[in-house]
């Protein structure tokens, strides 16, 4: 990981943990202004699972939600 180093490398984790928590908080909060709570749901644990798929890399935290909202979306009936 890019600037952590021995005893750091603990820290670094957990606020780049708190960050991606904070992201998806932020998400979820705005998703839910405009969209179902079960929807932004799926997408989560989807954006999570792609997240876990690519080996936990970091760095990707959008993309894998935009891909994810994209699936569940293309799967949900229109009204």
């Amino acid at each position: 990981m890019a600037g952590c180093k021995g005893s750091a490398m603990v820290a670094c984790l957990v606020l780049n943990d708190a960050v991606k928590v904070a992201m998806i908080k932020w998400r979820v909060l705005n998703a839910v202004a405009r969209k179902p709570v079960d929807v932004t749901l799926q997408i989560a644990k989807r954006a999570y699972a792609l997240y876990e798929q690519r080996g936990r890399q970091d760095g990707r935290a959008v993309q894998d939600w935009e891909q994810a909202e994209q699936e569940i979306r293309k799967n949900q009936p229109h009204k």
